[in-house]
């Protein structure tokens, strides 16, 4: 937990430093304002994680200091930092369910309406709330929250860009599967619009990383990718599997394609024979050398889930 704290910290401190007349001593760095709403979603995060609040309570603690703010962007999006570095620092599945329980009470809040602005700066407007419109609505819609999850699900080798090292990038992007796929599972029967859905993160993952030959840019990291599969099916196979034979919204889901299973400049649809495609390149890595044996063990009793 600390060094989530310390990271958020270090990351606001010089975008919102405190003036020194409010520090009692001379600071080595740069010091996150204490009264500043930045402070405040810290502490939230802090708070909930570590079950002193519980997450409904935090929720509306988070919308009230986004409601209030003269900024609400820079807020609002710091407050989406908070949550997707929480998303990727903490591996345990108590510390993620708390995550998409916090998410879910967000989009259960009513709407927001700010009156605050900013004299200074007029482009800075309030939350105007209006089911009229066809603005994404605070916190029903959640905006922003979509996009920042994206970013983020875009593979270990986006980690790597980042000079993390392979050990870091595969904790990093276990993690933010581990966390979509209890989200999934936890919250998207009730949010099927918000959170449902994002079962497709699922199949992306498997078609990027169990569809394509050893000796290309993905296959050459699989040892960082196969955990994040294997999470997907210990946590809501039975979810995916009722996914793919529904479809989305009349038509099935689809997926790019690897160069195993077609032309990757294709994307084509998922359906049992790619599902058991999947299923085989799990039985396959569990003889791979690449892997220790508890990484293959799991890969081996994952395709027999499958």
């Amino acid at each position: 937990m600390e060094e989530y704290i310390r990271y958020l910290h270090d990351w606001l401190g010089p975008l919102h430093p405190a003036s020194p007349e409010k520090l009692e001593t001379s600071p080595t760095q740069i010091m996150l304002d204490p009264q500043s709403p930045q402070w405040h979603i810290i502490q939230t995060f802090r708070d909930v994680l570590e079950s002193n609040c519980e997450p409904r309570r935090a929720a509306e603690r988070l919308a009230d200091i986004v409601r209030w703010t003269t900024d609400i962007p820079t807020c609002y999006n710091n407050m989406w930092g908070c949550f997707f570095k929480a998303a990727e620092h903490f591996s345990d599945m108590e510390t993620l369910s708390k995550l998409t329980d916090l998410l879910a009470c967000l989009a259960s809040l009513p709407g927001s309406i700010n009156t605050i602005r900013d004299p200074d700066d007029p482009s800075k407007k309030p939350i105007i709330i209006d089911d009229e419109t066809d603005v994404e609505i605070f916190w029903k819609d959640l905006p922003e929250f979509s996009m920042n999850l994206t970013e983020r699900m875009q593979g270990p080798e986006a980690y790597l860009a980042f000079n993390a090292t392979p050990e870091d990038a595969k904790r990093k992007w276990t993690n933010m599967n581990t966390f979509v796929a209890l989200l999934v599972r936890n919250h998207g029967s009730a949010f099927p619009n918000q959170f449902g859905g994002l079962v497709v993160f699922a199949f992306w993952t498997f078609a990027a990383s169990l569809e394509q030959p050893p000796d290309s840019r993905f296959g050459k990291n699989m040892p960082l990718r196969l955990p994040a599969c294997c999470r997907w099916i210990l946590l809501v196979r039975d979810v995916a599997r009722e996914k793919m034979d529904q479809g989305y919204r009349g038509k099935p889901w689809t997926a790019s394609v690897g160069e195993l299973w077609g032309d990757p400049a294709e994307v084509r649809e998922v359906n049992e024979a790619r599902w058991a495609f999947w299923k085989s390149r799990f039985a396959a890595f569990s003889e791979d050398s690449r892997l220790d044996a508890e990484m293959a063990d799991t890969a081996l009793q994952v395709s027999k889930l499958m």
